[in-house]
């Protein structure tokens, strides 16, 4: 009887744990039956007796956890805060540009860093604070009249990938950059630089 008092003695109740840990029961339960931990029910009360041993295990169980989401978040947790699809987040992750965490949580979600979701959030909208910014251009008549090139042309030149025409513009446009370029590489003596560069240098 002392025996068995002494060995009572050393285990406390679920719910008193799960009070402990700052968890609901069901929740308590559910990480012992997770754990597979052997625990034995009071032999009046039917209620649970955690032993020290298995105490720890949820304690340690608790604090991974814990610290799983303190480095890391569920993929729909990303992708709300990304703004975009479900899919385009498990997308990102399977390609690797959101670094996927090798843990989880009793739900079985996989899981994504938080810095690579902050890193990836920072580089998406640097890239389209970049696309946003204007486009110096000069429109595609006005370099055939200061080259001798006939529109054709220099429209054959865009099809090739030498020259780059900025989308969206109702008269045909060709940026700066792409003119410069064109423009050192040919012949001297042929070349003509057009004054519209010399406005957006």
């Amino acid at each position: 009887m002392w025996a068995h008092r002494d060995r009572l003695a050393q285990r406390i109740l679920l719910p008193d744990l799960a009070e402990q840990l700052g968890l609901r029961y069901h929740e308590a339960y559910n990480m012992v039956r997770r754990l597979d931990l052997d625990l034995e029910q009071h032999p009046t009360s039917r209620v649970y007796e955690v032993p020290p041993d298995a105490a720890d295990s949820l304690r340690a169980e608790l604090e991974r956890i814990q610290a799983l989401h303190g480095r890391s978040m569920k993929l729909p947790a990303a992708a709300v805060q990304l703004h975009l699809a479900a899919s385009t987040v498990r997308i990102l992750a399977e390609r690797g540009d959101l670094d996927v965490d090798p843990e989880t949580d009793s739900s079985g979600l996989r899981f994504v860093t938080r810095a690579s979701v902050k890193q990836y959030w920072i580089a998406h909208h640097e890239a389209k604070r970049r696309t946003a910014q204007p486009v110096a251009a000069v429109p595609v008549a006005e370099v055939a009249r200061f080259t001798g090139e006939t529109s054709r042309a220099l429209m054959d030149l865009v099809r090739a990938g030498v020259l780059e025409q900025i989308p969206g513009r109702r008269s045909a446009q060709l940026t700066a950059t792409s003119l410069r370029a064109w423009m050192a590489d040919r012949d001297p003596d042929d070349a003509v630089r057009p004054a519209s560069l010399d406005l957006v240098s």
